[in-house]
């Protein structure tokens, strides 16, 4: 949803389809867990029957909680799209995909293993695609600071 949010503030068409892409992404990324965790309902009943208190009130999720509702209303576009993907994203993938991921091999859990495997690549991949665009933005803030000196002259 954040990236679809991000998406409808892009100024330029090829930044939009990179943002329609990345949700697409995202979307994937939660159906291949929705499908997971219902495959779990089959065997163990009442599995993930807490998850959306969990969500709403165990104190360990509202600080991410806080920051998605922060970004979602965050109306300028460049820094919507540096906490969502050189920040937020950074950070709770590395830690929901590898860390979940590892735990999960580990509980020989390899299933859930696999499919986090799967989606913390897709990730890698994602993030290579952002560096660039943080590098531009690191040359454009440069060229405007320039751009401002020589003004002054």
């Amino acid at each position: 949803m954040t990236a679809a949010y991000v998406d409808s503030m892009a100024a330029g068409g090829r930044i939009v389809v990179a943002c329609l892409f990345q949700a697409a992404d995202e979307m994937r990324r939660i159906q291949r867990l929705a499908y997971r965790m219902r495959q779990l309902q089959e065997t163990h009943p009442g599995f993930g029957s807490e998850s959306k208190s969990a969500w709403e009130r165990n104190p360990h999720w509202q600080p991410l909680r806080e920051v998605i509702e922060k970004l979602l209303v965050t109306y300028d576009w460049g820094e919507a799209f540096v906490a969502l993907n050189l920040v937020l994203k950074l950070s709770f993938d590395q830690v929901f995909m590898l860390d979940y991921g590892g735990r999960a091999h580990a509980r020989d859990e390899e299933v859930l293993h696999k499919i986090l495997r799967s989606l913390y690549e897709d990730w890698n991949n994602g993030r290579s695609q952002s560096a660039p665009s943080a590098e531009s933005n690191r040359r454009i803030k440069s060229f405007e600071t320039e751009t401002s000196r020589l003004c002054r002259l």
